[in-house]
Protein backbone atom coordinates (compact mmCIF):
# COMPACT_ATOMS: atom_id res chain seq x y z
CA UNK A 1 0.00 0.00 0.00
CA UNK A 2 1.14 3.26 -0.72
CA UNK A 3 -0.46 6.98 0.69
CA UNK A 4 0.59 10.16 -0.75
CA UNK A 5 -1.49 13.16 -1.85
CA UNK A 6 -2.20 14.82 -4.99
CA UNK A 7 -2.94 18.58 -6.44
CA UNK A 8 -6.54 18.47 -7.61
CA UNK A 9 -7.88 21.97 -8.84
CA UNK A 10 -5.29 23.44 -6.00
CA UNK A 11 -6.71 21.25 -3.31
CA UNK A 12 -4.33 18.47 -1.81
CA UNK A 13 -6.09 15.61 -1.82
CA UNK A 14 -4.46 12.48 0.18
CA UNK A 15 -4.88 8.75 -1.71
CA UNK A 16 -4.18 5.65 -0.75
CA UNK A 17 -2.97 3.62 -3.52
CA UNK A 18 -3.05 -0.43 -3.31
CA UNK A 19 -1.63 -2.85 -5.19
CA UNK A 20 -3.15 -5.95 -5.74
CA UNK A 21 -1.38 -9.37 -6.31
CA UNK A 22 -2.58 -9.84 -10.10
CA UNK A 23 -0.65 -6.27 -10.84
CA UNK A 24 0.16 -5.66 -13.94
CA UNK A 25 -2.65 -7.91 -15.04
CA UNK A 26 -5.07 -6.23 -12.86
CA UNK A 27 -5.12 -2.10 -12.15
CA UNK A 28 -4.16 -0.56 -9.14
CA UNK A 29 -6.65 0.63 -5.91
CA UNK A 30 -6.55 4.00 -5.58
CA UNK A 31 -8.60 5.17 -2.84
CA UNK A 32 -9.45 9.59 -1.39
CA UNK A 33 -8.24 8.78 2.15
CA UNK A 34 -10.46 12.05 3.17
CA UNK A 35 -13.77 10.69 1.19
CA UNK A 36 -13.44 12.78 -1.38
CA UNK A 37 -15.20 11.96 -4.58
CA UNK A 38 -18.79 12.47 -2.20
CA UNK A 39 -19.77 8.83 -3.19
CA UNK A 40 -21.08 9.61 -6.60
CA UNK A 41 -20.82 7.80 -10.09
CA UNK A 42 -17.70 5.41 -10.52
CA UNK A 43 -16.63 5.49 -7.18
CA UNK A 44 -16.36 1.76 -5.15
CA UNK A 45 -18.35 0.95 -2.25
CA UNK A 46 -15.21 0.69 -0.39
CA UNK A 47 -14.51 4.42 -1.42
CA UNK A 48 -12.02 3.08 -4.36
CA UNK A 49 -12.21 5.49 -7.75
CA UNK A 50 -13.50 3.38 -11.03
CA UNK A 51 -10.41 5.03 -13.29
CA UNK A 52 -10.54 2.03 -16.43
CA UNK A 53 -13.23 0.25 -18.29
CA UNK A 54 -12.69 -3.13 -17.28
CA UNK A 55 -13.47 -4.64 -20.58
CA UNK A 56 -10.87 -2.32 -22.66
CA UNK A 57 -8.58 -1.88 -20.04
CA UNK A 58 -4.61 -2.88 -21.26
CA UNK A 59 -1.93 -3.00 -18.42
CA UNK A 60 0.04 -0.28 -19.61
CA UNK A 61 -2.39 2.23 -18.97
CA UNK A 62 -1.52 1.98 -15.23
CA UNK A 63 2.35 0.87 -15.09
CA UNK A 64 3.85 4.55 -14.60
CA UNK A 65 3.09 6.69 -11.89
CA UNK A 66 2.51 9.36 -14.43
CA UNK A 67 -0.16 7.61 -15.90
CA UNK A 68 -1.97 7.20 -12.53
CA UNK A 69 -2.13 10.29 -11.55
CA UNK A 70 -3.44 11.52 -14.94
CA UNK A 71 -6.14 9.06 -15.00
CA UNK A 72 -6.99 10.31 -11.11
CA UNK A 73 -7.02 13.82 -12.27
CA UNK A 74 -9.53 13.09 -15.04
CA UNK A 75 -11.51 11.25 -12.68
CA UNK A 76 -11.71 14.45 -10.45
CA UNK A 77 -12.34 16.65 -13.45
CA UNK A 78 -14.96 14.39 -14.62
CA UNK A 79 -16.72 14.10 -11.21
CA UNK A 80 -16.59 18.04 -10.74
CA UNK A 81 -18.83 18.77 -14.55
CA UNK A 82 -21.34 15.55 -13.43
CA UNK A 83 -20.07 13.11 -15.76
CA UNK A 84 -21.14 15.14 -18.76
CA UNK A 85 -19.52 12.47 -21.28
CA UNK A 86 -19.91 9.59 -19.98
CA UNK A 87 -20.79 6.48 -21.13
CA UNK A 88 -24.79 5.74 -19.96
CA UNK A 89 -23.77 2.50 -17.99
CA UNK A 90 -26.69 1.09 -16.46
CA UNK A 91 -25.13 -0.19 -13.79
CA UNK A 92 -26.72 1.06 -10.28
CA UNK A 93 -26.34 -2.41 -8.97
CA UNK A 94 -22.63 -2.24 -8.34
CA UNK A 95 -23.31 0.44 -5.67
CA UNK A 96 -25.15 -2.12 -3.07
CA UNK A 97 -24.21 -5.25 -1.78
CA UNK A 98 -25.16 -8.11 -4.26
CA UNK A 99 -26.81 -11.63 -4.50
CA UNK A 100 -26.46 -14.02 -7.18
CA UNK A 101 -29.56 -14.48 -9.47
CA UNK A 102 -31.11 -12.96 -12.39
CA UNK A 103 -34.27 -10.63 -12.28
CA UNK A 104 -35.99 -10.81 -16.06
CA UNK A 105 -38.49 -7.78 -16.96
CA UNK A 106 -40.79 -6.97 -20.06
CA UNK A 107 -43.16 -4.38 -19.59
CA UNK A 108 -42.85 -2.32 -16.25
CA UNK A 109 -45.52 0.02 -14.41
CA UNK A 110 -44.02 3.75 -13.46
CA UNK A 111 -45.16 3.42 -9.78
CA UNK A 112 -46.44 0.45 -7.74
CA UNK A 113 -47.16 -3.65 -7.61
CA UNK A 114 -45.68 -6.52 -9.21
CA UNK A 115 -45.16 -10.22 -8.53
CA UNK A 116 -42.20 -12.26 -9.24
CA UNK A 117 -42.32 -15.67 -10.54
CA UNK A 118 -39.92 -18.38 -10.94
CA UNK A 119 -38.86 -20.20 -7.37
CA UNK A 120 -38.48 -19.93 -4.25
CA UNK A 121 -34.66 -18.82 -4.48
CA UNK A 122 -33.94 -16.03 -6.61
CA UNK A 123 -30.20 -17.37 -7.11
CA UNK A 124 -31.31 -20.12 -8.76
CA UNK A 125 -33.81 -19.18 -10.78
CA UNK A 126 -35.39 -16.25 -13.35
CA UNK A 127 -38.22 -14.21 -12.20
CA UNK A 128 -40.65 -12.86 -14.55
CA UNK A 129 -42.80 -9.57 -14.00
CA UNK A 130 -46.48 -10.16 -13.72
CA UNK A 131 -47.43 -6.45 -14.54
CA UNK A 132 -51.55 -7.66 -14.32
CA UNK A 133 -50.81 -8.36 -10.25
CA UNK A 134 -53.26 -6.04 -8.50
CA UNK A 135 -50.88 -5.91 -5.21
CA UNK A 136 -53.94 -7.40 -3.76
CA UNK A 137 -52.85 -8.97 0.30
CA UNK A 138 -52.88 -12.46 -1.63
CA UNK A 139 -49.77 -11.40 -3.99
CA UNK A 140 -47.59 -10.08 -1.39
CA UNK A 141 -44.47 -11.08 0.41
CA UNK A 142 -41.21 -12.78 -0.71
CA UNK A 143 -42.82 -12.96 -4.55
CA UNK A 144 -44.42 -8.89 -4.21
CA UNK A 145 -42.28 -6.31 -5.98
CA UNK A 146 -43.08 -2.94 -5.90
CA UNK A 147 -42.01 -0.45 -8.50
CA UNK A 148 -40.64 2.88 -7.89
CA UNK A 149 -39.25 5.38 -10.38
CA UNK A 150 -36.24 8.09 -9.66
CA UNK A 151 -35.96 9.52 -12.69
CA UNK A 152 -31.76 10.77 -13.78
CA UNK A 153 -30.08 10.87 -10.51
CA UNK A 154 -27.36 13.19 -9.93
CA UNK A 155 -25.61 10.58 -7.69
CA UNK A 156 -26.14 6.74 -6.80
CA UNK A 157 -28.22 6.20 -3.95
CA UNK A 158 -26.77 3.59 -1.89
CA UNK A 159 -29.20 2.63 0.69
CA UNK A 160 -33.07 2.22 1.09
CA UNK A 161 -32.99 5.13 3.09
CA UNK A 162 -30.88 7.51 0.12
CA UNK A 163 -33.21 5.47 -2.67
CA UNK A 164 -36.37 6.53 -0.40
CA UNK A 165 -35.89 10.28 -0.55
CA UNK A 166 -35.42 10.21 -4.07
CA UNK A 167 -39.58 9.18 -4.48
CA UNK A 168 -43.04 10.58 -2.93
CA UNK A 169 -44.33 7.25 -1.72
CA UNK A 170 -47.00 6.98 1.16
CA UNK A 171 -47.86 3.92 -0.04
CA UNK A 172 -44.36 2.46 0.01
CA UNK A 173 -43.41 3.03 3.18
CA UNK A 174 -46.88 2.05 4.50
CA UNK A 175 -45.99 -1.33 2.68
CA UNK A 176 -42.50 -1.33 4.30
CA UNK A 177 -43.33 -0.98 7.33
CA UNK A 178 -45.91 -3.82 7.07
CA UNK A 179 -42.89 -5.96 6.02
CA UNK A 180 -44.90 -6.13 2.10
CA UNK A 181 -42.44 -5.82 -0.21
CA UNK A 182 -39.45 -8.58 -1.17
CA UNK A 183 -38.89 -6.67 -4.03
CA UNK A 184 -38.39 -3.39 -4.79
CA UNK A 185 -37.57 -2.65 -8.68
CA UNK A 186 -35.96 0.77 -9.65
CA UNK A 187 -36.53 2.58 -12.39
CA UNK A 188 -33.96 4.95 -13.09
CA UNK A 189 -31.96 7.38 -16.12
CA UNK A 190 -28.56 7.91 -17.51
CA UNK A 191 -28.10 10.23 -20.00
CA UNK A 192 -31.47 9.52 -21.60
CA UNK A 193 -31.30 5.52 -20.93
CA UNK A 194 -33.14 3.50 -18.85
CA UNK A 195 -32.05 1.35 -16.43
CA UNK A 196 -33.33 -1.12 -14.25
CA UNK A 197 -32.48 -2.15 -10.19
CA UNK A 198 -33.90 -4.85 -8.35
CA UNK A 199 -33.01 -4.93 -4.72
CA UNK A 200 -34.25 -8.19 -2.81
CA UNK A 201 -35.15 -7.45 1.17
CA UNK A 202 -34.93 -9.18 3.83
CA UNK A 203 -37.14 -8.33 7.64
CA UNK A 204 -36.67 -8.98 11.07
CA UNK A 205 -38.87 -7.88 13.86
CA UNK A 206 -37.15 -4.34 13.79
CA UNK A 207 -37.92 -3.94 10.37
CA UNK A 208 -35.64 -4.11 7.02
CA UNK A 209 -32.60 -5.61 7.87
CA UNK A 210 -30.85 -6.38 4.31
CA UNK A 211 -31.36 -4.66 1.54
CA UNK A 212 -29.39 -6.27 -1.87
CA UNK A 213 -29.08 -6.27 -5.54
CA UNK A 214 -29.39 -8.82 -8.31
CA UNK A 215 -28.49 -8.58 -11.92
CA UNK A 216 -31.21 -7.55 -14.19
CA UNK A 217 -32.21 -8.34 -18.16
CA UNK A 218 -35.07 -7.41 -20.21
CA UNK A 219 -36.99 -10.13 -21.53
CA UNK A 220 -38.21 -8.63 -24.77
CA UNK A 221 -37.61 -9.66 -28.41
CA UNK A 222 -36.42 -5.80 -28.66
CA UNK A 223 -33.64 -6.72 -26.11
CA UNK A 224 -32.43 -9.75 -27.92
CA UNK A 225 -32.72 -8.06 -31.66
CA UNK A 226 -30.20 -5.79 -30.32
CA UNK A 227 -27.45 -8.38 -31.22
CA UNK A 228 -29.10 -9.93 -33.82
CA UNK A 229 -27.35 -7.83 -36.52
CA UNK A 230 -27.89 -4.67 -38.44
CA UNK A 231 -30.09 -6.74 -41.22
CA UNK A 232 -33.04 -8.01 -38.39
CA UNK A 233 -35.23 -5.47 -38.72
CA UNK A 234 -35.32 -5.86 -43.03
CA UNK A 235 -35.53 -9.53 -42.34
CA UNK A 236 -38.66 -9.36 -40.24
CA UNK A 237 -40.34 -9.31 -42.87
CA UNK A 238 -39.09 -12.09 -44.83
CA UNK A 239 -40.45 -15.38 -45.47
CA UNK A 240 -37.96 -18.11 -45.77
CA UNK A 241 -38.44 -22.24 -46.28
CA UNK A 242 -36.36 -24.31 -45.06
CA UNK A 243 -36.82 -27.83 -46.98
CA UNK A 244 -35.07 -30.54 -45.10
CA UNK A 245 -35.03 -29.75 -41.21
CA UNK A 246 -32.00 -32.28 -40.33
CA UNK A 247 -28.70 -31.29 -39.50
CA UNK A 248 -27.84 -29.04 -42.02
CA UNK A 249 -30.87 -27.68 -42.24
CA UNK A 250 -32.10 -27.34 -38.21
CA UNK A 251 -29.11 -25.44 -37.91
CA UNK A 252 -29.86 -23.12 -40.96
CA UNK A 253 -33.33 -22.12 -39.27
CA UNK A 254 -32.19 -21.48 -35.94
CA UNK A 255 -29.22 -18.91 -37.24
CA UNK A 256 -31.79 -16.99 -39.75
CA UNK A 257 -34.63 -16.73 -36.59
CA UNK A 258 -31.57 -15.54 -34.34
CA UNK A 259 -30.65 -13.29 -37.05
CA UNK A 260 -34.57 -11.66 -37.46
CA UNK A 261 -36.00 -13.97 -39.53
CA UNK A 262 -39.86 -14.35 -38.66
CA UNK A 263 -41.78 -16.06 -41.17
CA UNK A 264 -40.71 -20.13 -41.64
CA UNK A 265 -41.91 -23.17 -43.35
CA UNK A 266 -40.41 -26.32 -42.33
CA UNK A 267 -41.01 -29.21 -44.66
CA UNK A 268 -39.15 -33.03 -43.84
CA UNK A 269 -41.08 -36.11 -43.81
CA UNK A 270 -38.27 -37.89 -41.10
CA UNK A 271 -38.45 -37.84 -37.57
CA UNK A 272 -36.09 -37.11 -34.69
CA UNK A 273 -34.15 -40.37 -33.85
CA UNK A 274 -31.31 -40.55 -31.18
CA UNK A 275 -28.19 -40.90 -33.73
CA UNK A 276 -29.39 -37.28 -35.20
CA UNK A 277 -28.48 -35.48 -31.80
CA UNK A 278 -25.05 -35.05 -32.04
CA UNK A 279 -25.12 -33.44 -35.58
CA UNK A 280 -28.91 -31.66 -35.05
CA UNK A 281 -29.99 -28.39 -33.19
CA UNK A 282 -33.08 -30.42 -31.29
CA UNK A 283 -32.26 -31.61 -28.01
CA UNK A 284 -33.69 -35.25 -26.21
CA UNK A 285 -37.00 -34.04 -25.77
CA UNK A 286 -38.03 -33.74 -29.95
CA UNK A 287 -36.79 -37.61 -30.12
CA UNK A 288 -39.54 -39.44 -31.88
CA UNK A 289 -41.10 -35.96 -33.21
CA UNK A 290 -41.44 -35.21 -36.99
CA UNK A 291 -38.55 -33.14 -37.27
CA UNK A 292 -40.76 -30.02 -38.84
CA UNK A 293 -42.64 -29.77 -35.84
CA UNK A 294 -39.86 -30.56 -33.53
CA UNK A 295 -37.99 -27.23 -35.23
CA UNK A 296 -41.06 -25.19 -35.59
CA UNK A 297 -41.47 -25.57 -31.93
CA UNK A 298 -38.08 -25.23 -31.02
CA UNK A 299 -38.11 -21.62 -32.73
CA UNK A 300 -40.99 -20.86 -31.19
CA UNK A 301 -39.86 -21.32 -27.93
CA UNK A 302 -36.19 -20.72 -28.13
CA UNK A 303 -36.61 -17.71 -30.36
CA UNK A 304 -40.09 -15.82 -29.86
CA UNK A 305 -40.97 -16.47 -33.54
CA UNK A 306 -44.88 -17.04 -33.37
CA UNK A 307 -46.25 -20.36 -34.35
CA UNK A 308 -49.13 -18.08 -36.22
CA UNK A 309 -46.13 -17.00 -38.74
CA UNK A 310 -44.72 -20.36 -39.17
CA UNK A 311 -45.79 -23.76 -40.42
CA UNK A 312 -44.37 -27.33 -40.28
CA UNK A 313 -45.40 -30.25 -42.94
CA UNK A 314 -44.38 -33.99 -43.08
CA UNK A 315 -43.68 -34.58 -46.66
CA UNK A 316 -41.74 -34.22 -49.33
CA UNK A 317 -40.75 -32.11 -52.13
CA UNK A 318 -40.78 -34.95 -54.89
CA UNK A 319 -41.92 -32.83 -58.63
CA UNK A 320 -41.65 -29.78 -60.19
CA UNK A 321 -45.50 -28.40 -59.51
CA UNK A 322 -44.56 -28.87 -55.48
CA UNK A 323 -41.56 -27.12 -55.92
CA UNK A 324 -43.09 -23.75 -57.65
CA UNK A 325 -46.35 -23.59 -55.51
CA UNK A 326 -43.99 -23.24 -52.39
CA UNK A 327 -41.48 -21.14 -53.93
CA UNK A 328 -44.13 -18.84 -55.23
CA UNK A 329 -45.36 -18.43 -51.68
CA UNK A 330 -41.89 -17.70 -49.80
CA UNK A 331 -39.28 -14.78 -50.58
CA UNK A 332 -36.86 -17.64 -50.96
CA UNK A 333 -36.50 -21.63 -50.10
CA UNK A 334 -33.19 -22.79 -49.05
CA UNK A 335 -32.44 -26.65 -49.95
CA UNK A 336 -30.97 -28.71 -47.08
CA UNK A 337 -32.07 -31.88 -48.34
CA UNK A 338 -28.88 -33.54 -49.94
CA UNK A 339 -31.10 -35.06 -52.76
CA UNK A 340 -30.57 -34.99 -56.65
CA UNK A 341 -34.25 -35.03 -57.35
CA UNK A 342 -35.21 -32.20 -54.89
CA UNK A 343 -32.54 -30.11 -56.03
CA UNK A 344 -32.95 -30.44 -59.58
CA UNK A 345 -36.83 -29.29 -58.84
CA UNK A 346 -36.17 -26.52 -56.85
CA UNK A 347 -33.13 -25.13 -59.30
CA UNK A 348 -36.00 -25.07 -62.15
CA UNK A 349 -39.01 -23.94 -60.01
CA UNK A 350 -36.27 -20.69 -59.49
CA UNK A 351 -35.49 -20.51 -62.99
CA UNK A 352 -39.41 -20.28 -63.54
CA UNK A 353 -40.13 -17.75 -61.01
CA UNK A 354 -36.94 -16.04 -60.95
CA UNK A 355 -36.87 -16.06 -57.05
CA UNK A 356 -34.08 -17.41 -55.15
CA UNK A 357 -33.32 -20.66 -54.03
CA UNK A 358 -30.08 -21.30 -51.88
CA UNK A 359 -28.66 -25.15 -51.52
CA UNK A 360 -26.64 -26.23 -48.87
CA UNK A 361 -24.85 -29.58 -48.63
CA UNK A 362 -21.81 -31.38 -47.43
CA UNK A 363 -19.72 -33.86 -49.87
CA UNK A 364 -17.47 -36.60 -49.84
CA UNK A 365 -17.96 -37.78 -46.66
CA UNK A 366 -18.17 -34.35 -45.10
CA UNK A 367 -14.85 -32.94 -46.64
CA UNK A 368 -16.64 -30.67 -48.60
CA UNK A 369 -19.31 -28.03 -48.12
CA UNK A 370 -21.16 -26.27 -50.59
CA UNK A 371 -23.51 -23.39 -51.41
CA UNK A 372 -25.30 -22.69 -54.39
CA UNK A 373 -27.99 -20.00 -55.70
CA UNK A 374 -30.82 -20.16 -58.12
CA UNK A 375 -31.70 -18.83 -60.40
CA UNK A 376 -28.24 -18.70 -62.01
CA UNK A 377 -27.70 -15.60 -64.52
CA UNK A 378 -25.90 -15.65 -67.70
CA UNK A 379 -22.61 -16.71 -67.61
CA UNK A 380 -23.13 -18.24 -64.28
CA UNK A 381 -22.07 -21.60 -63.14
CA UNK A 382 -21.98 -23.70 -59.87
CA UNK A 383 -18.39 -25.06 -59.58
CA UNK A 384 -16.89 -28.62 -59.19
CA UNK A 385 -16.34 -30.12 -56.79
CA UNK A 386 -12.22 -30.69 -55.61
CA UNK A 387 -10.75 -33.85 -56.34
CA UNK A 388 -10.04 -35.32 -53.40
CA UNK A 389 -8.56 -39.18 -52.29
CA UNK A 390 -10.85 -41.38 -51.47
CA UNK A 391 -11.15 -41.83 -47.51
CA UNK A 392 -10.66 -45.37 -47.19
CA UNK A 393 -12.99 -45.29 -44.05
CA UNK A 394 -15.60 -48.52 -43.99
CA UNK A 395 -19.40 -47.29 -44.92
CA UNK A 396 -21.75 -46.37 -41.74
CA UNK A 397 -24.95 -47.92 -41.39
CA UNK A 398 -27.84 -47.06 -39.22
CA UNK A 399 -28.48 -49.56 -36.22
CA UNK A 400 -31.42 -51.07 -36.86
CA UNK A 401 -32.83 -50.53 -40.45
CA UNK A 402 -28.83 -50.52 -41.68
CA UNK A 403 -29.47 -46.64 -43.90
CA UNK A 404 -25.89 -45.38 -45.00
CA UNK A 405 -24.69 -42.00 -42.72
CA UNK A 406 -22.45 -39.57 -43.33
CA UNK A 407 -19.03 -39.24 -41.77
CA UNK A 408 -19.30 -35.29 -41.52
CA UNK A 409 -18.54 -33.98 -37.92
CA UNK A 410 -21.07 -31.68 -36.40
CA UNK A 411 -18.23 -28.62 -36.53
CA UNK A 412 -18.55 -28.80 -40.26
CA UNK A 413 -22.64 -29.11 -40.39
CA UNK A 414 -22.67 -25.66 -38.24
CA UNK A 415 -19.77 -24.39 -40.65
CA UNK A 416 -22.07 -24.88 -43.91
CA UNK A 417 -25.18 -23.93 -42.01
CA UNK A 418 -23.65 -20.47 -41.28
CA UNK A 419 -22.34 -20.08 -44.98
CA UNK A 420 -26.25 -20.92 -46.47
CA UNK A 421 -27.40 -18.59 -43.13
CA UNK A 422 -24.86 -16.06 -44.96
CA UNK A 423 -25.99 -16.38 -48.05
CA UNK A 424 -29.64 -16.04 -47.30
CA UNK A 425 -29.30 -12.91 -45.24
CA UNK A 426 -27.21 -11.51 -48.51
CA UNK A 427 -30.11 -12.34 -50.58
CA UNK A 428 -33.15 -11.04 -48.74
CA UNK A 429 -31.50 -8.05 -48.07
CA UNK A 430 -29.84 -6.97 -51.90
CA UNK A 431 -26.64 -7.62 -50.60
CA UNK A 432 -24.32 -9.33 -53.08
CA UNK A 433 -23.62 -13.31 -52.68
CA UNK A 434 -21.66 -15.78 -54.74
CA UNK A 435 -23.69 -17.70 -56.81
CA UNK A 436 -21.37 -21.09 -55.84
CA UNK A 437 -19.34 -21.19 -52.83
CA UNK A 438 -17.48 -24.54 -52.54
CA UNK A 439 -14.58 -25.17 -49.57
CA UNK A 440 -12.65 -28.31 -48.48
CA UNK A 441 -12.62 -28.16 -44.59
CA UNK A 442 -11.60 -32.08 -43.85
CA UNK A 443 -8.51 -32.03 -41.11
CA UNK A 444 -5.87 -33.70 -42.82
CA UNK A 445 -7.02 -32.49 -46.11
CA UNK A 446 -5.02 -29.28 -47.89
CA UNK A 447 -8.15 -26.37 -47.62
CA UNK A 448 -8.89 -25.00 -50.56
CA UNK A 449 -11.89 -22.25 -50.87
CA UNK A 450 -13.60 -21.12 -54.04
CA UNK A 451 -16.21 -18.50 -54.92
CA UNK A 452 -18.17 -17.56 -58.28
Amino acid sequence: MLVGEDDIAGVAIPLEVRIPSGYPYVPPKVRPVDGSGGAGWHQERDGSLCLWDAERAQPDWWTSRDAVVERVRDWFHQAANGWRDDAPDMDLDRYWPQSLGLVLYDELPTFGWVRLSGGPRPRHVCPVWDVKGNGSSSKRGRAAGYVISIGEPARPPRSLPELLLLVDGDDLDAALDKQQVGWLIVRYQRHGVGGVLALRLTYDTTGVTGCTAVSTASAARSARQLRAGVEARELASASVAVVGAGAIGSFVADLLARSGVLHFSIIDSDILKPGNLVRHVLGDGGVGEPKATALRQQLADRHGVSAAHMTAACERIDDLAAAVELLASHDLVVNATGGVAVTVALDHAAEILDKPVVTVATTQEGRVIRVDCSPRRQGEVWLDDPALPPTGLPPLLEDGCGSPISPTPPWAVTLAASYAARTVVCLLTGQPAPVSYVQTVSVGVPPEAATC
